[in-house]
């Protein structure tokens, strides 16, 4: 079951708001996060960190690499204040 939040990233000149979903699954996780009408999985890497996953395979997205960087490091900041 996805729970589903809405997750705030502070930009360069503004903030940005993206629909995103928890998916947990086994002993892990993954955030959906829906950006410019495609999905983009982020999952924890070995050291904890977030990193963009495409959920279709082959599929290629033209999104900008620092707004992905940027909203990793929320979800690794969001994650941190809930104590987990």
């Amino acid at each position: 079951m996805a729970e589903s939040f809405i997750l705030t990233v502070p930009g360069l000149q503004e903030e940005q708001v993206f629909e995103a979903q928890l998916q947990v699954y086994g002993y892990s996780h993954r955030i959906v996060v829906h950006i410019e009408n495609e999905a983009i999985g982020f999952e924890p890497d070995e050291e904890g960190n977030y990193r963009a996953v495409l959920l279709e395979e082959g599929k290629r997205l033209n999104i900008d690499k620092a707004l992905l960087q940027a909203i990793a490091i929320q979800l690794e900041k969001d994650l941190k204040q809930q104590g987990h």
